[in-house]
């Protein structure tokens, strides 16, 4: 049986395998071999296929872009290479996270332990002050005499005699750090408040101290208590308000009563340490940290003898100067 419908057929440069399908489903192969004929030859087509038209050759691509096309086609139909996910910008905000919550904590920690100190300052001091002035008060009311103290100056009553030297309380004192001495009272300011021996940071706590290289409180020479003026009960809180004339007055236990009087007040530097030097007549010096709140500076109070046994060797007013 032959076909009817002519066979067209684009002839390759070279001999190539056809497979032709019948219209019965049968499948018959023939060897198609290009020639210089374009009219319709069949030359090596079996009868069979009926007549065969010869197309015209495709157009050939050069070299070179053969080969660009089969890499492009490779690469276009070659399997997909993935590129490795980064997983830094995951981890940048992981970081960034656990950076946030440090800081947080850090925070909160800092805020915590800030309100602690905040509070003890405000409140836990002073009410640990207040105890320790409570103990101290116990104890010098059951103190007929402050044992350990040099012996005081007995009151001139025929004539006055040249001023004793002073008589320095470390080198002549056996007091522990932290026993009472006696008491401070200042009204203007508000002031009451046990003193202790010492000036150290455990004393002041406790309160206002005296200081272990000046003298006794009344004796001739210069005596130097210090207080603090915003923890621990601020005792010399209002220090700073005391102006010239104004009475200070110092009791320890087996001796006369030293009331002083006010002559000077002066902001210095901590390292002017010459105003606790000794001085000419009876002299009460006291020193805090200034401003309140600051070590910065010393806010430094003098004052001189005005009653007491040792009142002959007092300055006058009009003869006083400050020591710095």
């Amino acid at each position: 049986m032959g076909w009817t419908t002519p066979l067209t057929v684009r002839a390759p440069p070279c001999p190539a395998t056809w497979l032709l399908a019948g219209t019965a489903g049968a499948v018959t192969v023939g060897q198609v071999q290009a020639g210089p004929s374009r009219s319709g030859a069949t030359t090596g087509v079996p009868a069979e296929f009926g007549p065969v038209q010869f197309l015209p050759d495709a157009p050939r691509r050069p070299r070179a872009a053969r080969g660009r096309h089969r890499a492009t086609r490779r690469r276009s139909t070659g399997p997909v290479r993935i590129p490795p996910v980064s997983h830094l910008p995951d981890m940048v905000k992981e970081g960034s996270r656990r950076l946030l919550h440090l800081t947080s904590a850090i925070t909160a920690v800092t805020c915590a332990l800030g309100a602690v100190y905040l509070g003890w300052d405000l409140w836990g001091s002073g009410w640990y002050a207040a105890r320790q002035q409570a103990a101290l008060a116990d104890q010098l009311a059951q103190v007929v005499q402050v044992e350990g103290l040099p012996s005081g100056t007995v009151r001139v009553v025929d004539g006055v005699g040249p001023r004793p030297d002073p008589v320095i309380l470390a080198e002549a004192a056996t007091l522990s750090p932290g026993e009472p001495v006696g008491r401070i009272v200042i009204e203007r300011i508000g002031v009451d408040a046990a003193v202790v021996y010492g000036t150290g940071v455990e004393q002041l706590r406790q309160g206002p101290g005296l200081w272990e290289w000046g003298v006794l409180p009344g004796e001739p020479g210069n005596a130097l208590i210090a207080g603090h003026r915003n923890t621990y009960g601020a005792p010399f809180r209002r220090l700073h308000e005391l102006v010239p004339g104004d009475r200070i007055r110092v009791t320890i236990p087996g001796r006369e009563v030293a009331v002083f009087e006010v002559r000077e007040t002066q902001v210095v530097a901590p390292e002017e340490v010459s105003v606790s030097d000794q001085t000419p007549g009876v002299r009460l010096t006291l020193s805090a940290c200034h401003p309140i709140g600051s070590d910065r500076e010393r806010i430094v109070v003098q004052a001189e003898l005005v009653e007491g046994p040792a009142t002959v060797w007092a300055v006058p007013a009009e003869q006083w100067t400050f020591q710095r």
